[in-house]
Formats: structure tokens, sequence, C-alpha cells
């Protein structure tokens, strides 16, 4: 694949998850992890290294637009300190473990444990099933139990857990503002501890992709990262002009859509 070409659907990865992130909400390993498989993939890269770069990647990038996000919430004070504190050490180990246990499993197990994913998040996306808690669950033991799993498929995963985390605590009788805030604060370790275990579990492997360090890519991370800060913006501004529900049902499409061809790749 030529590398021009390339760059390109860096900038289009970068591009979608920036829009998603500011319009929906979603995480942006959502829609990077898949995309840069299937580029990985069509460079010659093998199945048993593609889809773990993918996901080394993507939280290597998420490193970069969480902070940039953390620093946006917290400013605007959207942030519930005391809640991510209690996340904080469930998310950690979770994390660490997830990460651990993602390395370990082959490739297209991996590949096909997204799709799954995928399909799950469309169908939650599509019809935003969020119950409320009579009694929110704000004790130490509680959060930070949410947040070892949490924390174990997201770094596993190589996404920002909000698929997960902001459901969880609007069900928590938090708002919707401080349910995404505290979100993006909580993403920031997960993608931390799992891109340094990414980063050791891939070093000095063979049939990497191209500009590898472990598995991280670094010409996608440069790019990817860059172009979503740069797009997310105009995702808030579009999510104030569409219709919400429109938006949501078209990007569930996309998912499914993403899901299917991972599923039959």
């Amino acid at each position: 694949m030529d590398q021009f070409i390339v760059i390109l659907l860096y900038i289009f990865s970068g591009v979608l998850a920036g829009i998603s992130a500011g319009l929906l909400g979603a995480g942006g390993g959502t829609v990077v992890v898949p995309l840069l498989a299937i580029i990985f993939l069509h460079r010659g890269a093998p199945m048993t290294t593609a889809m773990h770069t993918a996901v080394g990647t993507s939280l290597a990038i998420m490193i970069i637009t969480t902070i940039a996000s953390t620093m946006a919430h917290a400013k605007r004070g959207s942030v519930c300190w005391d809640i991510f504190y209690r996340l904080l050490p469930g998310i950690a180990i979770g994390a660490l473990l997830g990460a651990l246990v993602a390395n370990a499993l082959p490739g297209a197990l991996l590949h096909k444990i997204f799709a799954v994913f995928l399909v799950l998040a469309s169908i939650q996306m599509a019809f935003q099933f969020i119950p409320t808690l009579r009694k929110g669950l704000r004790g130490w033991f509680s959060l930070s139990t949410f947040g070892l799993f949490s924390g174990a498929v997201a770094s596993g995963l190589g996404i920002g857990g909000s698929i997960f985390n902001v459901p969880f605590l609007v069900m928590n009788r938090l708002s919707m503002r401080d349910a995404v805030g505290t979100t993006a604060v909580s993403g920031l370790p997960t993608a931390l501890v799992g891109a340094v275990v990414f980063l050791i579990a891939g070093w000095g492997l063979p049939n990497l992709p191209p500009n590898c360090i472990g598995f991280i890519n670094i010409p996608a991370l440069c790019v990817v990262s860059i172009v979503t800060m740069l797009t997310a913006g105009l995702g808030v501004r579009w999510a104030h002009k569409l219709e919400p529900e429109i938006l949501r049902w078209v990007f569930s499409v996309f998912l499914l859509v993403i899901a299917i061809s991972m599923l039959i790749e």
C-alpha cells in the first residue's frame, strides 16, 4: 500500500474518531482500532501482530487525546473527582490485567472479540438503554469493582471505556455532563497502563507493521492523535445543530458495518 494512501487513511481515521467523540461522546478507540487493524493487514502485517498493534497504537493515541480532554473538562468543572478517585484503583489494576490478557490472546481471536464488542456497542448506542438506580453505587468497593471491569475491557480492546462508564455514571445519578467529564479523566490511567504493556510486549517482535516501537505505530500515533484533537471541536458544534437521535442511529449502523467486515475478514 502506497505511503501517501496510508497517511490519508490515518487522517480519515482521526477525522472519524474526533467527530464521533465530539458529536456522540463515543470513545475514539471504537473507530480507530478496527480501521488501523484493516490498514495494517493491507500493509502486509499478519493477523498475529496487526490487531495487537492497532490496540496498542489506539491506547497511545488516547494518552494524548485524553490529556487534552481532561484539561478541557476540568476547566469547565465537569469532573467528579471523588468518583474518579474511587474508580482509579480498579481502573489501574484492570487496565494492567486487560492488557496482559489481550497480549496473550492470538491476534485472530482478539480481532473477533473486538468485532463482537462493536456489535454490542452498536446496539447500546442505537437504543441508549440506561436505567437509573434508586440508590447510587458510590462506595469505594462498588466503584473500584466497576473500575476493574471497565479498565480491563477498555485496555484489552484499546478503547476509552465511555461505552461502559458514561451509562454507569448516569445510572448512578450523575448528570450527563459530569458523567462524560469524569469518564474522560478515567480514560487516562487506562491508556497509560495499557500503552506501556503493549509497548513492552511487542518490543523486538518480528512481522510488525513498518515504523513500530513495540505494538505502537509511530506515524499512526502522530497523525491520528493530531487530527482527532482538531476535529473533536467540529463534532461538538455539529452536536448542537443536528438531530441527536438520527446521529446515534447513523453511527450505530457505521459500527455494525465495521463489525461485520471484521467478522468476515
